[in-house]
């Protein structure tokens, strides 16, 4: 017979054992990548934050950051030690405040290191590496604070609410997780309370409302000031037109009968052949940085009325041409959509101007072979973490502790990132969905922080 003090010391051990291995993977993450991996976006980037001067194609708060970083460590290095620092604190807060640390705990870790989204991508220079790491710190923090009572909690959402902000302005289509955040709280909250239905309600919503106000706000503010140094002006509304412009070559792709009757005859024959010879629902680099992308930007006034005309008369070519964007991109099969970046890639006149030579050394090279050789596996299939997402929402929300449904807000907040897709997808790369994947690990590591507890109850309990 095992005696109580056995299983009790096994996992008073298992607690500071896994953190003790978090702490090593971010010490390994950190150095094995160091100073991080740029790809052409990145450099761009790296630079607008250096001169502190924006390029307004991609939200400037990542910029910005980059900029802090490089002003006190010349490259990326700091800033891709504030990524892997979003992802290893959470996971160490977790195991530190949970009541029950299972036995397998430190090996769940030392699996979960040596995935490629953690061992390298946390090391990649991407806004969408970034944003996921601030919606899991968000929710890891909003679920702390549900743990809380008192004037504490309100630091907890604080910081919650905080890292949710910064996600937002690293990804256009980010305000989701804010959004679900909100929700989070609401929830959370709801049931805490007592007495009458309307009472409970209004407890619950009113502080939640509150707090995305002020969200809100705190977006508007620092996007506002961060535009008062953008180095070029109609970036967003670029995206859109480029949006518009693959929309209509791909209806017409699917339906050349569509009229095209809000465009100029040389428009049309330009719109139709583009769509015979150039499209391609993996990706629209083919329509892009070429005749046909200046002629349409001249008439991006044309391409956006002909473009609401598609969708509303001629809504299932629109729609075809959308199902087969979204199927490339939750497939992304790594001989079409490109996957992992090592070393530097860029364009060279930045490159010039940042003092960084292009290249990869024999270590990033082998960080490649690593991460290529789970392709073609689980471990890179939107699909697969998508179906996982699933189970651990349901599983989440019927867990006896109420703010484990935080988590499951969380994987709803990426299900929904994803599904935004559907609409605005461009291209199939990886990146672009990896906040379903890591928001997914990231979950089944807490689930698993209760596996060899010895408890036959609730493995979600409260502290």
């Amino acid at each position: 017979m095992v005696s109580q003090a056995g299983p009790s010391r096994q996992r008073d051990w298992s607690r500071p054992i896994s953190v003790f291995v978090l702490t090593l993977g971010f010490v390994l993450v950190v150095g094995l990548n160091w100073p991080g991996h740029l790809s052409y976006d990145s450099v761009i980037q790296l630079l607008d934050g250096r001169t502190g001067r924006f390029h307004t194609w991609h939200p400037p708060f990542m910029a910005f950051l980059l900029g802090v970083g490089d002003h006190l460590i010349r490259g990326p290095g700091l800033f891709i030690t504030l990524q892997a620092f979003l992802l290893f604190s959470t996971l160490a807060l977790m195991t530190l405040t949970r009541r029950t640390v299972g036995r397998f705990t430190a090996v769940v870790a030392l699996g979960l290191i040596a995935l490629p989204q953690v061992v390298l991508w946390q090391a990649i220079v991407w806004k969408d590496v970034l944003f996921a790491d601030c919606m899991v710190a968000g929710f890891t923090l909003l679920w702390r604070a549900l743990r809380q009572t008192g004037k504490s909690r309100r630091w907890w959402i604080a910081g919650a609410f905080l890292a949710l902000i910064a996600a937002t302005l690293v990804r256009q289509n980010g305000i989701i997780a804010l959004i679900l955040g909100g929700a989070a709280l609401s929830f959370g909250t709801f049931h805490e309370q007592h007495g009458a239905l309307p009472r409970r309600l209004l407890r619950s919503l009113a502080p939640a409302a509150g707090v995305l106000l002020a969200s809100f706000i705190a977006v508007l503010a620092v996007t506002w000031a961060l535009d008062q140094h953008a180095a070029d002006e109609g970036g967003p509304e670029a995206q859109i037109h480029m949006l518009q412009t693959y929309d209509l070559v791909g209806a017409v792709a699917h339906d050349p009968r569509i009229p095209l009757n809000k465009l100029s005859p040389s428009l049309q024959t330009t719109v139709r052949s583009a769509a015979k010879l150039a499209y391609t629902s993996e990706r629209n680099d083919d329509l892009l940085g070429n005749a046909f992308d200046r002629t349409t930007a001249a008439a991006a006034d044309s391409i956006e009325a002909q473009w609401f005309d598609v969708i509303l008369h001629h809504p299932l070519a629109w729609l075809r041409h959308r199902l087969e964007v979204f199927g490339w991109l939750l497939g992304s099969p790594q001989r079409v959509c490109f996957a992992e970046n090592t070393g530097v890639d860029g364009p060279t006149p930045q490159l010039k101007a940042l003092g960084i030579h292009p290249g990869q050394t024999p270590r990033d090279l082998a960080l490649e072979a690593y991460a290529g050789a789970f392709h073609g596996t689980p471990i890179y299939s939107h699909l697969f973490y998508g179906v996982v997402a699933a189970g651990l929402i349901v599983h989440m929300f019927r867990s006896r502790a109420k703010e484990d449904a935080v988590f499951g807000f969380m994987l709803a907040a990426a299900l929904l990132f994803v599904a935004s897709f559907l609409a605005i997808g461009v291209a199939c790369d990886y990146r672009y969905l990896y906040a379903l994947d890591l928001s997914t690990i990231v979950v089944i590591y807490y689930w698993a922080l209760g596996l060899g507890t010895g408890a036959r109850r609730s493995t979600l309990s409260r502290t």
